[in-house]
């Protein structure tokens, strides 16, 4: 995979710790949405988790089902927010896609 290059780690790690508190049905508390939990953006979070849910289940051979309800959360968060709300989020977007020069 190529997610190493696509976004920084840190960004990578939030939707590793994301996909694992969804599998784990852990839920954000306080009526926070994943994003500002883990102070990343949407469509990162949503693009990065779905890479990831469809490496595990082309290695594992995993049925894709088991991700449904995950994926359409992620459709939420990538078209405007859980909550309908799209948040502009702390640190100015610095988690979005950028080159990897540093």
């Amino acid at each position: 995979t190529t997610l190493c290059l696509q976004f920084p780690a840190r960004t990578v790690a939030s939707a590793c710790t994301y996909l694992a508190c969804r599998m784990c049905k852990v839920r954000p508390v306080g009526g926070r949405d994943w994003p500002e939990v883990l102070h990343v953006e949407p469509d990162a979070l949503a693009s990065i988790s779905v890479q990831l849910m469809e490496l595990i289940a082309e290695k594992k051979g995993c049925d894709l089902a088991v991700f449904k309800d995950i994926r359409s959360e992620l459709d939420k968060m990538a078209s405007g927010g859980v909550s309908g709300v799209k948040r502009p989020m702390s640190g100015g977007g610095s988690d979005v896609k950028k080159p990897r020069l540093e």
